[in-house]
């Protein structure tokens, strides 16, 4: 949820002060987001499930990103500054959405 008002925030920021506040924010979002996942994925998965996993996310996370520069030029290119930053936040609220509705903690084992 950080990313969404980091996002929003640079749409809308118009002056040094406020945008400086936003990017404090989005070193926050950035330092909390990695740790906590894969924390939480290391806490969901069998122990000798573990380094599969996190390979298969890592894997599959440099494949959806490896044509995001390419995106993000054409979508500036269409229509500015804000195509690449409205993408960026619908994909920010698709993460949103699919964790909220399909991530649940991980249950002890006794």
């Amino acid at each position: 949820m950080i990313s969404v008002v980091v996002i929003i925030g640079w749409l809308l920021a118009k002056s040094y002060t406020a945008f400086l506040a936003i990017q404090t924010l989005w070193g926050l979002a950035v330092a909390t987001w990695m740790p906590a996942f894969l924390a939480w994925l290391a806490n969901s998965v069998p122990e000798k499930q573990r380094a599969e996993e996190m390979g298969r996310f890592g894997a599959f996370r440099g494949l959806l990103s490896f044509p995001a520069p390419f995106v993000g030029g054409l979508l500036y290119k269409a229509f500015g500054f804000k195509g690449p930053m409205l993408a960026n936040l619908f994909g920010a609220v698709l993460v949103v959405v699919i964790l909220r509705a399909f991530v649940r903690e991980p249950q002890a084992v006794p």
